[in-house]
């Protein structure tokens, strides 16, 4: 899923970072760094696993799943990356 949307957001130009599994702790501060303060960089693309814990994504305004997982905990804590501070 999240390759397909990858593709999607290159092709319509849109500027985003994206963190998952593969991407190693000091890639991942420098995409959360880019998403939270550059203008250019629209959209966080996120697995669920990766962005359940520390990640600041108050940056976002709006939070699309477009995976599930069974336990509703993790959920809570990935949307909780947008509401962290405040």
């Amino acid at each position: 899923m999240l390759d397909e949307i990858q593709k999607f957001l290159t092709a319509k130009k849109i500027g985003h970072v994206r963190i998952d599994g593969k991407v190693k702790a000091e890639e991942r501060h420098n995409r959360v760094k880019a998403f939270q303060t550059e203008s250019k960089v629209r959209c966080a693309l996120l697995s669920i696993m990766a962005a359940s814990q520390g990640l600041t994504l108050t940056a976002a305004s709006t939070i699309v799943f477009a995976e599930l997982t069974w336990t509703p905990s993790i959920l809570n804590q990935a949307e909780d990356r947008a509401h962290r501070i405040g």
